[in-house]
């Protein structure tokens, strides 16, 4: 049931809140990875592992998305060449650097076999995320490829300018994005 599904959604947003909070500290923004300190504890004890929200929807606490392309962004760093990952979709060469640095702040990055940058439980997790979230967003894509006359042209616009927004909000803490 779409419940369900939302609540995983939620715990593994919840178990990720270090990628955030890293990254929040790395921009040098103190208030932002307090923020998320907060929902973490909040999310994890009174949520129940991160099933549920109270954070915001009790105590108002928004959540303040980042990641280390928003890092890698604001140190100045470039897109560099636009590009689409199998499964992983839409990227730029500073997104995928990103992806690298936030899978090693992620705390599934330590399960499994230590000799593989990713291992068979990483995957499982990372496919079980991927197939959640994509059940909860079932026909965007088709409607979005319906609706764009080059879709190509559509989605790397698309993927530049929620990057583009990402990174303003980032360095205006008033209209921060929330996911």
């Amino acid at each position: 049931p779409e419940p369900a599904r939302i609540s995983v959604r939620r715990f593994f947003k919840n178990i990720a809140s270090p990628v955030r909070m890293v990254n929040h500290l790395l921009q040098g923004d103190l208030k932002s990875s307090a923020t998320e300190t907060k929902r973490l504890l909040v999310n994890t004890t009174i949520g129940i592992g991160g099933l549920f929200d109270p954070a915001q929807d009790w105590l108002h606490i928004e959540p303040v998305n980042t990641d280390t392309d928003d890092t890698l962004a604001q140190y100045g760093l470039g897109h560099g060449c636009y590009l689409v990952l199998p499964v992983l979709g839409p990227s730029s060469l500073r997104h995928s650097t990103g992806l690298v640095g936030d899978h090693f702040l992620r705390p599934w990055s330590d399960l499994g076999d230590n000799d593989r940058l990713i291992s068979g439980t990483q995957l499982a997790i990372r496919t079980g995320m991927t197939v959640n979230n994509t059940s909860l967003r079932l026909g965007e894509y088709e409607d979005f490829v319906k609706n764009a006359f080059d879709p190509y042209t559509a989605m790397k616009d698309a993927f530049y300018q929620n990057r583009k927004n990402r990174q303003e909000s980032a360095l205006d803490p008033y209209t921060a994005m929330k996911y």
